[in-house]
Protein backbone atom coordinates (compact mmCIF):
# COMPACT_ATOMS: atom_id res chain seq x y z
CA UNK A 1 0.00 0.00 0.00
CA UNK A 2 1.28 3.46 -0.83
CA UNK A 3 1.09 5.76 2.19
CA UNK A 4 -0.05 9.37 2.29
CA UNK A 5 3.50 10.74 2.10
CA UNK A 6 4.20 8.69 -1.02
CA UNK A 7 0.91 9.75 -2.61
CA UNK A 8 1.68 13.41 -1.91
CA UNK A 9 5.09 12.98 -3.58
CA UNK A 10 3.36 11.61 -6.69
CA UNK A 11 1.00 14.60 -6.53
CA UNK A 12 3.99 16.97 -6.32
CA UNK A 13 5.68 15.31 -9.30
CA UNK A 14 2.50 15.71 -11.39
CA UNK A 15 2.10 19.30 -10.19
CA UNK A 16 5.69 20.22 -11.11
CA UNK A 17 5.43 18.63 -14.55
CA UNK A 18 2.15 20.24 -15.68
CA UNK A 19 3.05 23.87 -16.12
CA UNK A 20 0.89 24.97 -19.07
CA UNK A 21 -2.76 24.82 -20.01
CA UNK A 22 -4.39 25.18 -23.42
CA UNK A 23 -7.87 25.29 -24.87
CA UNK A 24 -9.11 23.80 -28.12
CA UNK A 25 -12.27 23.70 -30.21
CA UNK A 26 -12.86 19.95 -30.65
CA UNK A 27 -15.71 18.10 -28.96
CA UNK A 28 -14.11 14.69 -29.52
CA UNK A 29 -14.44 12.73 -26.28
CA UNK A 30 -11.21 12.43 -24.32
CA UNK A 31 -9.46 9.06 -24.28
CA UNK A 32 -6.72 7.46 -22.20
CA UNK A 33 -4.55 7.30 -25.33
CA UNK A 34 -4.76 11.04 -26.22
CA UNK A 35 -1.38 12.61 -26.93
CA UNK A 36 -2.50 16.15 -27.86
CA UNK A 37 -5.54 18.37 -27.96
CA UNK A 38 -7.55 17.57 -31.09
CA UNK A 39 -7.92 21.20 -32.22
CA UNK A 40 -5.68 23.45 -30.05
CA UNK A 41 -5.76 27.23 -30.40
CA UNK A 42 -2.19 28.57 -30.10
CA UNK A 43 -3.25 31.88 -28.49
CA UNK A 44 -4.64 30.01 -25.47
CA UNK A 45 -1.39 28.30 -24.41
CA UNK A 46 -0.70 29.85 -20.98
CA UNK A 47 1.13 29.05 -17.76
CA UNK A 48 -0.77 27.36 -14.95
CA UNK A 49 -1.07 28.09 -11.26
CA UNK A 50 -1.59 25.43 -8.61
CA UNK A 51 -3.39 24.84 -5.36
CA UNK A 52 -2.51 21.67 -3.46
CA UNK A 53 -3.94 19.78 -0.52
CA UNK A 54 -3.49 16.34 0.99
CA UNK A 55 -3.64 13.93 -1.97
CA UNK A 56 -5.01 16.47 -4.50
CA UNK A 57 -3.97 19.34 -6.77
CA UNK A 58 -5.95 21.94 -8.72
CA UNK A 59 -4.31 23.25 -11.89
CA UNK A 60 -5.64 26.57 -13.25
CA UNK A 61 -4.98 28.23 -16.60
CA UNK A 62 -6.39 31.71 -17.29
CA UNK A 63 -6.66 33.15 -20.80
CA UNK A 64 -7.04 36.96 -20.75
CA UNK A 65 -9.84 38.81 -22.49
CA UNK A 66 -7.53 39.83 -25.37
CA UNK A 67 -6.48 36.27 -26.33
CA UNK A 68 -8.24 33.53 -28.28
CA UNK A 69 -11.41 35.41 -29.13
CA UNK A 70 -13.99 34.42 -31.79
CA UNK A 71 -13.66 30.69 -31.07
CA UNK A 72 -16.01 28.25 -29.36
CA UNK A 73 -13.94 26.16 -26.94
CA UNK A 74 -14.82 22.57 -26.06
CA UNK A 75 -11.58 21.02 -24.75
CA UNK A 76 -8.92 21.85 -22.20
CA UNK A 77 -5.54 20.23 -21.69
CA UNK A 78 -2.67 20.33 -19.22
CA UNK A 79 0.73 20.26 -20.87
CA UNK A 80 4.31 19.71 -19.77
CA UNK A 81 6.21 22.71 -21.16
CA UNK A 82 9.60 21.04 -21.52
CA UNK A 83 8.43 18.59 -24.19
CA UNK A 84 4.82 19.55 -25.01
CA UNK A 85 3.49 16.29 -23.52
CA UNK A 86 -0.26 16.27 -22.90
CA UNK A 87 -0.74 15.25 -19.27
CA UNK A 88 -4.52 15.61 -18.99
CA UNK A 89 -7.47 16.46 -21.25
CA UNK A 90 -11.14 17.18 -20.65
CA UNK A 91 -14.05 18.19 -22.86
CA UNK A 92 -17.02 20.37 -21.99
CA UNK A 93 -20.07 22.12 -23.45
CA UNK A 94 -19.02 24.84 -25.90
CA UNK A 95 -18.05 28.28 -24.62
CA UNK A 96 -17.92 31.13 -27.14
CA UNK A 97 -14.95 33.34 -26.20
CA UNK A 98 -15.15 37.12 -26.62
CA UNK A 99 -13.10 40.06 -25.39
CA UNK A 100 -15.66 40.67 -22.63
CA UNK A 101 -14.21 38.11 -20.23
CA UNK A 102 -11.20 36.06 -19.16
CA UNK A 103 -11.55 32.30 -19.60
CA UNK A 104 -10.32 29.94 -16.91
CA UNK A 105 -9.74 26.20 -16.97
CA UNK A 106 -9.61 24.41 -13.61
CA UNK A 107 -8.85 20.73 -13.25
CA UNK A 108 -8.71 18.94 -9.91
CA UNK A 109 -6.81 15.67 -9.62
CA UNK A 110 -7.09 13.29 -6.66
CA UNK A 111 -4.31 10.85 -5.83
CA UNK A 112 -5.20 7.75 -3.82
Amino acid sequence: MMLREGINRVRDLFNTNTDQGQFGTSSTTEAYTDTALVAPVAATLVSTTSTTGTQWVIKTATVSSVLGNSNTYREFGLIRDTNDTLMGRSTFTGLAKTNLFNMRGNTRYFFK
